[in-house]
C-alpha cells in the first residue's frame, strides 16, 4: 500500500506542511458538509468561484483567491487542480473514481481543516460552509445556470446550454 493511501485511509498521520491560503481555503471548503460527501469537479470549481467573486476582501484577500477563466463548464482555475493534488498527495484529501472522479476529504484533512478553519476570519468561515451546502444540495443544471446568470461573462465559452 502506497503512503499516499495509508495517509488517506488515517493509517498515517500526514506530515506536517504549511499550506497556502488559498489551500487553506480548499481545505475548508472540502470539509465544510457534516457528511464525509465528495465533491465532482464541477462542484469544487464553482463552490471556490463564488467564494473568491463574493467574500469580501476583508475576509479573503486578493493574493489568497484564485483566478478564473471562461471554459467548458463556466468558471474555471487550474490551479484548483494543482491544489487539489497537492492536498491529496499530503494525504489530507482523496479522489474517488469510483463515484465518477470526485474528491472527498480524509480523516487528518478534516483535522487540519479544523485547525486551518480557526485562523480564518468568522465570516469566511460561516460563507465557505453556506457555499458548500448551495453547491452540493443544488443540481448541476441549477447550480451552472445560477452562476451562469450572476456572472455570464464565465458562460461564453461553455458547452452546457441552458
Amino acid at each position: 500500500m502506497s503512503e499516499t493511501l495509508r495517509r488517506a485511509r488515517g493509517l498515517e498521520p500526514a506530515a506536517p506542511t504549511e499550506l497556502t491560503l488559498r489551500q487553506q481555503v480548499l481545505l475548508s471548503f472540502l470539509a465544510a458538509a457534516d457528511e464525509d460527501s465528495a465533491l465532482d469537479p464541477v462542484r469544487v470549481m464553482k463552490g471556490l468561484f463564488l467564494i473568491d467573486q463574493e467574500a469580501p476582501r476583508e475576509w479573503l484577500p486578493v493574493d489568497a483567491r484564485y483566478v478564473f477563466e471562461p471554459y467548458l463548464y463556466g468558471p474555471f482555475s487550474m490551479d484548483i487542480y494543482r491544489d487539489l493534488e497537492h492536498l491529496t498527495g499530503l494525504g489530507y484529501a482523496v479522489l474517488d473514481l469510483r463515484s465518477g472522479r470526485s474528491w472527498a476529504i480524509t480523516q487528518p484533512g478534516r483535522a487540519l481543516a479544523a485547525s486551518v478553519s480557526n485562523n480564518l476570519p468568522a465570516g469566511l468561515r460561516n460563507y465557505i460552509r453556506r457555499v458548500r451546502t448551495f453547491v452540493s444540495s443544488t443540481s448541476f443544471r441549477d447550480l451552472l445556470n445560477a452562476v451562469y446568470e450572476r456572472y455570464p461573462h464565465f458562460a461564453t465559452k461553455s458547452v452546457f446550454r441552458r
